[in-house]
């Protein structure tokens, strides 16, 4: 289940598309999993600083999480459950 990750395949290290902390990079996924937006953009990332809203649309769309049309996927609610969490993120 390739999500767009980054992976040197020669030397098998992960580079992260953005720099953003995992603290703020899942909050806005549980809430999307708990309460469904119609589109993921800058009104619904309110909270966070403009910079933070661009790289985490940009990181959910590279992981599959949005669509092009900043939609959530089906992929949200399986990464809100922590255990398919930790498969999703080993593939």
């Amino acid at each position: 289940m390739a999500h767009g990750l980054a992976v040197d395949t020669e030397s098998r290290t992960f580079t992260p598309p953005y720099n953003i902390s995992w603290a703020t990079f899942l909050s806005p996924l549980e809430r999307m999993a708990a309460d469904p937006p119609n589109r993921v953009d800058r009104t619904y990332l309110d909270s966070q600083s403009g910079t933070v809203q661009t790289y985490l649309i940009a990181a959910y769309k590279t992981f599959g999480l949005i669509s092009d049309e900043a939609r959530p996927t089906d992929a949200v609610n399986m990464f809100a459950e922590p255990d398919l969490r930790k498969e999703m993120i080993a593939d």
